[in-house]
C-alpha cells in the first residue's frame, strides 16, 4: 500500500509525502514478505524515493537511493526493471554535475581574481553552463 501511495503522491507533485511513504515501505518490507519479493519491492520504493528527491533538486541523495534501487533490482533478480532505474540514474548524475557547475562557476565569479591576485573578480563574465531544468527537459 505504501509503494502505491508513493506512486500516486509522485505523480501529484507531492515529493515530501512520496519520500515520507517510500521511506515507510522501505522500512516495513523486510517484516511481511520473502527475500526476494523483498528485494523487488525495495527496488520499486527507493526508485520512487529517488525520483521524489530528484525533483526537489536533491541529486546527491537521489543517485543514492537510485544506487540502491539498482542494487535491489539486480539482487532481487529483475534485469529488466533495471533500465528504467539506470536511465533515472543518469539524470541524476547530470544534473548534479550540473548543479556542481554551477556552483563553482558563482563562486568563481565572485572571489576568483579577489583569492589570486586581491582583485574584486571577474564582473564580466555570464553564467553559460546551462539549467537544472533545461537538462531535465531534455531528457523528457
Amino acid at each position: 500500500i505504501r509503494l502505491n501511495m508513493a506512486l500516486i503522491m509522485l505523480k501529484k507533485k507531492k515529493n515530501s509525502l512520496a519520500e515520507e511513504q517510500a521511506r515507510l515501505a522501505v522500512e516495513e518490507l523486510d517484516l511481511f514478505t520473502s527475500e526476494e519479493e523483498a528485494l523487488k519491492m525495495q527496488s520499486k520504493a527507493y526508485y520512487y524515493l529517488g525520483s521524489a528527491q530528484l525533483d526537489d533538486g536533491n541529486y546527491k541523495i537521489a543517485m543514492e537511493s537510485l544506487e540502491m534501487s539498482l542494487d535491489c533490482a539486480k539482487r532481487g533478480g529483475s534485469p529488466p526493471d533495471t533500465k528504467a532505474i539506470e536511465k533515472k540514474l543518469v539524470l541524476a548524475r547530470r544534473c548534479y554535475k550540473c548543479k556542481n557547475q554551477r556552483a563553482r562557476k558563482k563562486f568563481k565569479f565572485a572571489f576568483g581574481d579577489a583569492l589570486t591576485s586581491g582583485g574584486v573578480g571577474d564582473a564580466g563574465q555570464e553564467d553559460d553552463g546551462g539549467d537544472v531544468e533545461t537538462v531535465v527537459e531534455k531528457e523528457d
